[in-house]
């Protein structure tokens, strides 16, 4: 009996494991870029994953965070954000406890680097 009663809960868990984001955002400032995303849901949703992509197609893996429960708000830096290119692209992937995940859409930000920036970086790169 406990068996079967164990079955069915963990049948309907992994039926009904998903995750509802209510919002997410990205915007650059001071150097660094926000990537804040809020959940309604978080129903089976052991973590999520904040991916990074210099070209919007070709993600890698930024940052982990634990499931914080439902009605949750995740705010995390990327301090170091400069690459060639003038624009990234993040997105969020909600790993279920089924092994089953979730993405939000794609969030797009513009790098603005100051000339001096530029340049000292141009000069590092000379003397590597």
């Amino acid at each position: 009996m406990k068996n079967m009663i164990f079955t069915i809960l963990f049948t309907v868990t992994m039926l009904f494991s998903s995750v509802d984001f209510t919002s997410f955002s990205t915007v650059y400032t001071g150097g660094m870029v926000k990537i804040e995303f809020t959940t309604g849901n978080e129903i089976g949703v052991i973590e999520f994953t904040v991916e990074k992509s210099s070209d919007g197609i070709d993600f890698s893996e930024f940052r982990t965070e634990s499931s914080q429960g439902s009605n949750s708000t995740y705010i995390i830096f990327d301090k170091d954000p400069f690459r060639k290119a003038n624009k990234l692209y993040y997105r969020v992937k909600a790993k279920n406890n089924d092994g089953s995940y979730q993405y939000t859409s794609v969030e797009d930000v513009i790098i603005a680097t100051s000339g001096i920036r530029a340049s000292w970086g141009s000069l590092k790169a000379m003397f590597r």
